[in-house]
């Protein structure tokens, strides 16, 4: 009859502990689960890449840019895309191209710095090559690259990779000049602020200190970093020197109370 209790006893708790370890497998199965789910989420809502039979007119300063074929397949036969990209900060945009490699003298990528393909604004026709074709900056004033994509009807290849940036624009509010036994001070000149300053006198990023820059015009740089986004700015700040107190020595004359 002990033996029986034995039995039993070890029956439930083998058991228990089984069923045990099947809850806990599943909860760390659905843990992994949702983790999983939420990287893809993360990565899927921050990555916005950009594909040239998308058309239209995209604003953006950030992401990849790609032929219809995207990261891992071929352009198409015959095709005839044209897409504007423009700079969402109100500065400059430029594409870099990763590479490019299209059908040799029949497939070409134009590239226009300007909202159309007018003739005028040409400024690359990309064609067969399997090296970067570099960096493309827009210089006109809506900040825009349009680029014009036509294919023929006989071969295809594997098109291109471009990064997306633009400038952060930097602006400086003049510095009064100081004097050179003056104290250390923050340095808040520039916008937009979060930056870090360098140059002469700087210290830790932030901080001007006049003695250690000395008597002269020091040019101080601000540079600001968001993401893609990259800005530097610089604005001279001149520090004048002490001036210097000298006595004339005093004369061995003696002097009476009743002297005027």
């Amino acid at each position: 009859m002990k033996n029986f209790w034995k039995i039993k006893q070890f029956y439930f708790e083998t058991n228990y502990r089984h069923k045990k370890y099947e809850i806990l497998s599943g909860f760390r199965l659905r843990v992994v689960f949702l983790l999983l789910f939420a990287l893809f989420f993360v990565y899927n809502s921050s990555a916005q890449p950009y594909y040239i039979d998308s058309e239209g007119t995209e604003s953006t300063c950030s992401d990849l840019f790609y032929d219809s074929g995207g990261p891992v397949g071929d352009y198409e036969n015959d095709e005839s895309y044209t897409i504007t990209l423009k700079s969402n900060n109100g500065s400059p945009i430029t594409v870099t191209f990763d590479y490019f490699t299209s059908q040799s003298n029949n497939d070409f990528l134009r590239i226009y710095d300007g909202p159309t393909t007018a003739p005028a604004d040409l400024i690359a026709e990309l064609d067969h090559t399997d090296a970067a074709p570099g960096a493309f900056t827009s210089t006109n004033v809506d900040n825009c690259l349009t680029f014009y994509f036509e294919s023929n009807s006989t071969q295809t290849a594997a098109g291109w990779e471009a990064t997306i940036s633009c400038d952060c624009p930097v602006t400086f509010i003049p510095f009064d000049d100081v004097c050179e036994n003056d104290p250390s001070f923050v340095l808040n000149n520039a916008i937009p602020i979060g930056g870090t300053y360098s140059g002469t006198g700087v210290v830790g990023g932030t901080d001007f200190d006049p003695t250690i820059a000395g008597p002269a015009t020091h040019t101080i740089t601000y540079t600001y970093i968001d993401g893609t986004c990259t800005g530097v700015g610089s604005e001279d700040i001149t520090v004048v020197a002490a001036p210097v107190i000298s006595f004339i020595g005093f004369s061995d004359t003696v002097f009476c109370d009743i002297d005027p």
